[in-house]
């Protein structure tokens, strides 16, 4: 993702937040344009747009600078990540067995076992946890953005392999967004629809973020409900031109994949959409044209 701010002034200090370079992981992506302050022209300069990655090597030549530096707007985006980690968590839910006695007499104790939900539950949790990622914009109705979305799904979902990423940028470097958002969208709509196994959601972002990078379609011969998804969430996405994805699309698609996304989202509608508090963003001017000119836009008529 392009950002247009390559340089920054000393003065922007007390603006960006500063992280250590030792705290992040090779191959994660970055939640934002990423800056190292050098001393002999006393700048921050950009050394990673968003989304982009450090390897291990990077990593270990740039320690010497100590911290990285994020533009404030960062801020925003922490609650999806914290999503994320908690929809993670609900998915490694497994059956814990405590040793702890429970008894009056160590002949009665026994360990104590929590069971894990059932998968009725497991899908009422995580619909629970993605459903305020949707907003209610003024203009384009309840959507959410993509940029957001692969920050909750990079969370959900184990990192991509890093073999994979640096081929993926030796590869296109421009395609490799492109390839993210469509990825981590369709794992979005998969867990929408009650998908909770983790190594199938693993699988499922890597097939399409492989397939993305290397130009192929999307399966001809709808063979299951995967397929479909797969085949309608492209849909969506090429009607969106990457900017908003918008919840009513589905609701123009007489599919049967459609209609069960709709049933999801009905509840979203009901209860769960995030909406009065302006969304998350990265980029200031995307911010701005997606939210700030759309409520001047609603006031002004």
């Amino acid at each position: 993702m392009e950002f247009d701010k390559k340089k920054l002034p000393k003065e922007n200090l007390h603006t960006l937040y500063r992280v250590k370079v030792e705290t992040i992981k090779p191959f994660a992506l970055m939640l934002g344009p990423t800056y190292l302050f050098f001393k002999a022209n006393e700048k921050f300069v950009l050394v990673k747009e968003p989304l982009e990655f450090f390897t291990d090597v990077e990593l270990t030549r740039l320690d010497l600078h100590k911290y990285f530096y994020f533009p404030s707007t960062v801020a925003s985006i922490l609650p999806i990540r914290e999503a994320g980690q908690r929809a993670r968590s609900l998915l490694e839910m497994k059956e814990i067995v405590f040793d702890k006695n429970i008894g009056s007499a160590e002949e009665d104790a026994y360990p104590a076992v929590i069971l894990p939900p059932s998968s009725f539950e497991l899908s009422d949790r995580i619909l629970r946890t993605v459903g305020p990622l949707w907003f209610t914009y003024p203009q384009d109705g309840i959507a959410v953005d993509p940029f957001l979305v692969t920050i909750f799904v990079n969370e959900v979902c184990d990192l991509l392999p890093a073999e994979r990423l640096i081929k993926a940028r030796e590869q296109n470097s421009e395609r490799i967004d492109q390839a993210l958002f469509r990825s981590s969208w369709v794992v979005f709509l998969a867990l929408h629809l009650g998908y909770t196994d983790l190594n199938v959601l693993n699988d499922l972002r890597l097939r399409i973020f492989e397939e993305n990078m290397d130009c192929l379609d999307p399966p001809v011969s709808i063979l299951n409900e995967l397929d479909e998804l797969i085949e309608i969430s492209y849909q969506s996405f090429e009607n969106s031109k990457m900017q908003l994805l918008r919840m009513d699309f589905f609701s123009k698609q007489n599919v049967k994949i459609s209609q069960k996304l709709e049933d999801r989202f009905a509840r979203i509608k009901n209860s769960l959409v995030n909406s009065g508090s302006p969304p998350a963003f990265v980029f200031e001017k995307w911010g701005q044209e997606k939210w700030g000119q759309q409520k001047r836009g609603l006031t002004d008529g």
